[in-house]
């Protein structure tokens, strides 16, 4: 029987646990981050202590097993450490004008106000309890330290892709749930008025797709055509905001299955896509979801698309466009399947996620940079005014929030 002081790498040898020992005690002191969820600084005496006991043992006699344990160690650094950590303040803005909140909802930067439009709640019972969805069709506009409703929209609509523009916010597809919309539109303050002005519809009709801006261009990344589809789309679409009457150009789709609920953002002139949830059908024909951790990085728009390291966890429907912070894209919640795999009811619900990772793109790594005040998905993020401004969204099944937090950095 092997020593439970040792831990087995192969069926040949044994590393002493004291390295494993060691190692963790690394982890948990240094700016390396660990697997997800351990929060670490950086202290050399954790490293020097690992060192001095591997080369001890080396001089043992026990070079196989110290090499072994070099080998973890550095791989360990190779893998896990990234830059300068991210250090976020979280403070909040006026609450959205709506008692319940949304999620799903469109937003973005016209001049000097936040726009926020659509999106759906429930707002008598829960969908469990036989509630009914509502859809929302107004604008908020918030301006000078104030919410107002600024419009109204033909109709209502939630969960289309969106992005700020120079000349406003654009918004295409999303849904009703009778329909998926094909329409796209711009909206823009001008002269206190609410401003709404028809581009080119999307090819297909779209609702649940990731969305950026990508060299000028509005980017939708796959999503579901119809409200009852079983199979998500790969398709990628793409509209220079600045001349929309070129239209929509096609994109080199996703690679594997199509995805809905996807977050997408930008870096260093590269367009990267983490996650979401593929669909197929179940036994009864309904769609089945997929929690899904592939992640996609585009370099040119002639493709093709490239795998990066996968997510540390599912994340479906995390707050997106993802922003940038630093060297980093910010990776905000994210429903991670977990609950809904171990067969609970909507009512027993925890909430959702509320870790924040940053990927940076240098080093292909993932870290944990922190915790949302409150667990949300399929909630619009905006970069405005040095600040990122999470707008709403749904906080566990049939929840919503009307909170507005605004992430900074110290």
């Amino acid at each position: 029987m092997r020593s439970p002081t040792h831990f087995c790498i192969s069926n040949k040898f044994d590393v002493p646990i004291e390295y494993f020992v060691l190692i963790f005690d690394i982890c948990c002191q240094t700016s390396c981050p660990p697997p997800p969820h351990l929060r670490i600084s950086r202290t050399p005496r954790s490293i020097m202590n690992f060192m001095s006991t591997a080369s001890e043992h080396f001089e043992r006699g026990g070079k196989r097993r110290a090499a072994v344990a070099f080998a973890i160690f550095f791989f360990m650094i190779e893998n896990l450490c990234t830059g300068a950590p991210l250090t976020l303040t979280f403070t909040q803005a006026p609450p959205l004008p709506d008692p319940i909140g949304f999620a799903g909802m469109g937003a973005g930067v016209s001049g000097d106000a936040l726009l926020a439009l659509g999106g759906a709640h429930f707002p008598d019972k829960k969908p469990w309890e036989g509630g009914g969805k509502a859809f929302n069709k107004f604008v908020y506009a918030l301006e000078r330290g104030a919410w107002h409703v600024a419009g109204e929209l033909p109709s209502a609509l939630a969960y289309p892709a969106y992005a700020s523009t120079a000349d406003g916010l654009v918004i295409a597809g999303g849904t009703n749930d009778n329909e998926n919309f094909r329409a796209v539109f711009r909206v823009a303050l001008k002269g206190g008025r609410l401003v709404r002005e028809d581009l080119p519809a999307l090819p297909v009709p779209v609702a649940f797709a990731a969305s950026a801006m990508w060299h000028g261009k509005l980017v939708v990344i796959g999503g579901i055509g119809t409200p009852s589809a079983t199979v998500a789309l790969n398709d990628v679409h793409a509209l220079d905001v600045t001349t929309p009457s070129k239209g929509w150009a096609a994109l080199p789709p996703l690679p594997g299955r199509g995805r809905m609920l996807s977050v997408a953002g930008t870096f260093g002139g590269k367009l990267f896509v983490f996650g979401g949830c593929a669909l197929e059908p179940d036994a009864a024909g309904k769609p089945l979801r997929s929690y899904l951790k592939e992640a996609f990085v585009l370099e040119s728009e002639a493709g093709p698309w490239k795998r990066i390291r996968e997510l540390p966890e599912p994340l479906v429907a995390s707050v997106g466009p993802a922003p940038v912070a630093g060297d980093a894209l910010l990776l905000l919640g994210g429903d991670t399947g977990f609950f809904y795999n171990n067969g609970k009811s909507p009512a027993e619900h925890p909430g959702q996620p509320r870790t924040i990772y940053a990927y940076r793109p240098a080093d292909d790594s993932y870290a944990v940079a922190g915790q949302l005040p409150v667990g949300i998905v399929t909630a619009p993020a905006v970069q405005w005014q040095g600040k990122v401004l999470l707008v709403s969204g749904e906080t566990g099944p049939g929840k919503r929030t009307n909170s507005v937090t605004i992430i900074g950095r110290e």
